[in-house]
């Protein structure tokens, strides 16, 4: 008999003889009464940790060799982060990934990467996948950058010919590019480019400034963040008297804040100040907080910032009425939902989109 059909008709009968219902033993394993009914009619695998916690609380004792059986079955899945060092939004990323592929049965192997952003690195790993041949149903790659991959993605794909879903950087410009066993679920930048805009425009004109001077910080990934601003900001401010975009910042506090410090001391030495900065995300919008409290410490007027994907650091920083006023939201939560949505779809292969953009909010 198959392993994980034997073990849902050894739960059920030991919960029926024990008079609990799935509800009960499922509150007991810290499950929902749905996942454990899949579980007893062999309609998902159990993770390990969901295995295991039954065992226990139904005192269930497996021998050793269904234990070994149980551990090779698991349905695991890999996943490659494109960082995970300091990076609040793709910690929170990798994490919810794992709370939901845990969730549906299927058991997450995270890659770890030596350096982030490193696309070497990730190269290395999916080359490793396809030398150990180890038995995983599909994976989740983050790429570190949707240029200079896309080859190195293809063949690796062609090779590995189970699913993959690729979120938050697009790792083909063209939906047609997309082998059979690729998809794509990321928040859409020229939406958050234009709220981005949209919100700086209200700002401006809480502040009644006319000919404003911006400043936008923002790095070669994800580019289309600021390249959507400055295409909004132009259309929404035809009046704007300086607009200054430097891309050098590469998602990173303390560049963002030397960058800053620059600008600012360049204004300073001649009529031109900024009013607005809008940084493509809240560890650069963070760095610039901490060059105007050094830049504007004797002023009584500071430019104002706007972040983009709302970590809790930043959240908290505009609740406290910091220059930080807004960011743009990209939920992590919403975003491994979905991509583990796809990936299950391609596993049961039914029908299932290529590329998935999903709509960013503004936090204020």
């Amino acid at each position: 008999m198959d392993f994980r059909k034997e073990f849902g008709e050894i739960i059920k009968e030991t919960r029926e003889k024990i008079g609990w219902t799935q509800s009960q033993l499922g509150s007991k394993c810290g499950v929902n009464k749905t996942q454990i009914s899949k579980i007893e009619n062999d309609v998902t695998c159990a993770s390990m940790k969901v295995f295991i916690s039954i065992c226990e609380t139904l005192g269930i004792q497996m021998r050793a060799e269904e234990t070994k059986q149980k551990n090779n079955n698991l349905q695991q899945v890999f996943i490659i982060p494109s960082a995970t060092s300091n990076k609040p939004f793709q910690i929170s990323l990798l994490k919810n990934l794992k709370i939901k592929l845990d969730r549906e049965g299927y058991s997450p192997s995270e890659r770890i990467l030596s350096t982030d952003y490193s696309i070497s690195d990730q190269i290395k790993e999916l080359q490793k996948i396809l030398d150990t041949k180890r038995d995983y149903l599909g994976g989740i790659v983050v790429p570190a950058t949707s240029e200079r991959m896309g080859d190195h993605i293809r063949r690796f794909l062609n090779s590995f010919k189970k699913p993959v879903v690729f979120i938050d950087q697009i790792p083909f410009e063209d939906e047609i590019l997309y082998p059979k066993n690729a998809a794509f679920v990321g928040f859409n930048n020229k939406i958050g480019g234009k709220l981005a805009a949209e919100a700086v425009v209200q700002e401006l004109n809480k502040m009644k400034k006319i000919n404003p001077s911006i400043l936008v910080i923002g790095g070669r990934r994800q580019v289309q963040r600021q390249d959507s601003f400055v295409e909004f900001i132009r259309i929404l401010l035809p009046e704007i008297s300086l607009l200054t975009v430097n891309i050098q910042a590469e998602f990173r506090r303390d560049k963002a804040e030397q960058i800053a410090n620059h600008y600012f001391k360049e204004a300073r030495n001649s009529i031109n100040s900024y009013d607005v900065v809008f940084c493509t995300s809240d560890e650069m919008a963070l760095g610039v907080l901490n060059a105007i409290s050094w830049a504007y410490k004797r002023c009584n007027e500071t430019p104002i910032v706007i972040g983009y994907d709302a970590i809790e650091e930043a959240v908290t920083a505009i609740k406290n009425g910091t220059p930080l006023k807004n960011s743009v939201v990209q939920s992590t939560d919403f975003l491994a939902e979905k991509a583990v949505e796809i990936l299950i779809q391609m596993l049961k292969r039914e029908t299932f989109h290529t590329v998935n953009f999903l709509e960013p909010e503004l936090y204020n």
